[in-house]
């Protein structure tokens, strides 16, 4: 995961907290709060704000690095939500849901086929041995 995609990923957070940055400096502005005590909040709030992405962006890029390493020691793809972590995140866990749905779906398919050739390979096998 690069920043400027996480930064992308977050652009509704950053820009209602701009906009109630400038709401609260305008409010103490109203209220007679000097410009250097305003600018004192907004810099502090910002670096706060700055300082969650930060922290947040190297959680997800971690979670995300951990998740593709798994990926490519496996042997069969298919089996990635086996050895997946389980994340506190709702979104995440949904996707591992999703994923694991796949993979049964997937797996059931692979059996009926195989079953299916098995049938059919037993059926040619009758039939010939007859002939």
């Amino acid at each position: 995961m690069k920043w400027f995609d996480y930064v992308e990923d977050k652009l509704i957070f950053i820009c209602i907290n701009l906009i109630g940055l400038l709401l609260l400096s305008f409010y103490l502005k109203l209220l007679g709060i000097r410009t250097g005590g305003i600018l004192l909040i907004d810099v502090i709030w910002v670096f706060v704000i700055f300082v969650y992405l930060l922290i947040n962006y190297h959680r997800r890029s971690r979670f995300f690095r951990r998740i593709e390493e798994q990926l490519q020691e496996l042997e069969e793809p298919i089996l990635l939500a086996d050895v997946m972590e389980k994340s506190p995140r709702y979104d995440d866990r949904f996707y591992y849901f999703i994923i694991r749905r796949l993979n049964k779906f997937f797996l059931e398919e692979l059996r009926q086929k195989e079953d299916e050739k098995k049938r059919a390979g037993g059926l040619y096998g009758k039939l010939g041995a007859r002939s």
